[in-house]
């Protein structure tokens, strides 16, 4: 049985009998069982889709606090530009510029030997070792640090230390940033004690 009905002017048809009776149940079974095969599919895929698209939109951005650029510990420290003058420090000066022209402005005092051997355990020990042998805790593989007790090592001028102590090496950190001049000074007048011992 077909039923007409206008509203504001326009009119639609409808099949009564095929409407549900007032009061009568839905037909059994949840929404999963009346769809068909190709309709899980279809929302599985989309579901899927969705999931993958938020995965990609997440990543690489979602380690952006834990991925950037910052200073992480025995890293190298950025080196000043060529020809940039230092207004802050002492301008950057190669090994073998400042094995020739550095001499140590500080006396082999106990003070200076003392701070010197505490600086050396705090920055130096970690891979020389407590007495300068490059028997540190951190020594051992691919990282064989220099053996600052040995003659090769007690060759090299006071200058040739400081800048090394400076600039870093191979394998070696610079510490121009976390010592200043006179402490650098001081840790090489603790190594020169190592010689002695």
């Amino acid at each position: 049985m077909k039923s007409e009905r206008s509203v504001r002017g326009r009119s639609f048809s409808s099949d009564i009998s095929a409407a549900p009776l007032p009061g009568a149940l839905a037909p059994e079974g949840s929404f999963s069982d009346r769809l068909s095969g190709k309709a899980k599919r279809a929302i599985l895929v989309a579901l899927l889709t969705v999931l993958a698209v938020e995965a990609l939109w997440a990543w690489p951005w979602s380690r952006d606090m834990v991925v950037q650029p910052i200073v992480r510990p025995l890293l190298l420290m950025l080196r000043a530009a060529p020809g940039a003058v230092a207004i802050s420090s002492e301008a950057p000066m190669p090994r073998a510029v400042a094995e020739r022209e550095l001499r140590s402005p500080l006396a082999a005092t106990p003070e200076n030997l003392e701070a010197g051997k505490k600086l050396f355990a705090i920055y130096c020990a970690t891979c020389h070792g407590a007495a300068g042998r490059g028997d540190g805790p951190v020594a051992g593989g691919a990282l064989q640090p220099t053996d600052l007790t040995s003659r090769i090592a007690q060759q090299r001028s006071d200058g040739y230390l400081y800048a090394t102590i400076r600039n870093g090496g191979v394998g070696m950190p610079q510490y121009h940033e976390a010592l200043s001049p006179r402490e650098r000074w001081q840790v090489v007048a603790f190594v020169r004690s190592l010689a002695r011992k």
